[in-house]
């Protein structure tokens, strides 16, 4: 069938197909001047094929085709007060160059000056969803694509205990202490890191959150700093003391003060 064309103005016409038909039948067009056409196949019988939500314009010497977007634009990452998030165009059909536009909403409501493909969110905007709605435009007219709205996540906070470590375990040569991580405060989630210290000082390569007590800290006091970390920074809490170390097996290693020792 021949579709009347939808006259705009005075250069150009364009031919919009109906939900039922899949054909539009170009009256003697110059087949060498159809070109650029995204997802269109120019048939015997001078028919041209394209999809049904396509518009095309037919001005003078050139056949143009609508964007059509096949492929929803992507935010960057999930949007973060006071960090910045952008937006791909997504992917497209249509004449080239098709030339794209930006708009970001909060929870449907435009948000006035956010006209570019990235957005920087604020503490107002925390809970709420966000989305940008990417317009792309050609000589064949214009269609627009939402990304998928995503809620916005309050600022990332530093870590802060609350609750100070606990160490346990016998305090003898070659028994193990561990360590609990304390409770925390902050943006989750927390990675841990541990450093056990013999009378306040480090032990060397003693950083995961068990220690077995060597001979090395005969008679004095064990203490953990456990450090709680995110994106947002760090901080240490220091564990109660648990002490002296011990020597389960009698041998001569330290004596305290006030103590009797025999000799037969």
């Amino acid at each position: 069938m021949t579709l009347p064309p939808e006259r705009l103005d005075e250069e150009s016409e364009v031919l919009r197909l109906p939900q039922d038909a899949s054909d539009i039948i170009i009256q003697q067009p110059d087949t060498n001047l159809i070109t650029g056409l995204d997802a269109v196949d120019f048939n015997r019988g001078n028919v041209l094929r394209f999809p049904r939500e396509a518009a095309i314009v037919v001005n003078s010497t050139k056949v143009y085709v609508a964007p059509v977007n096949t492929v929803l634009p992507v935010l960057s990452d999930t949007p973060k007060q006071d960090e910045i998030v952008s937006t791909s165009t997504g992917t497209w059909t249509g004449t080239s160059p098709i030339n794209f536009t930006y708009q970001w909403t909060i929870d449907a409501v435009n948000i006035p000056g956010a006209t570019t493909n990235s957005y920087t969110p604020s503490l107002s905007d925390v809970g709420k969803t966000l989305r940008c709605k990417v317009t792309g435009t050609n000589l064949g007219g214009s269609a627009i694509a939402i990304t998928i709205g995503i809620v916005v996540d309050a600022a990332d906070t530093v870590p802060v205990n609350t609750v100070a470590p606990v160490i346990s375990g016998t305090t003898s040569i070659g028994s193990f202490l561990t360590t609990t991580n304390g409770t925390w405060t902050g943006s989750a989630s927390f990675n841990y890191t541990y450093q056990w210290k013999s009378n306040g000082v480090n032990i060397p390569g003693a950083t995961l959150n068990n220690y077995q007590l060597t001979g090395d800290e005969a008679g004095e006091y064990i203490t953990c700093e456990v450090m709680a970390s995110n994106d947002a920074g760090g901080a240490t809490a220091l564990s109660n003391q648990l002490g002296p170390v011990t020597d389960p097996s009698g041998g001569i290693g330290f004596m305290q003060i006030g103590s009797t020792f025999l000799v037969s």
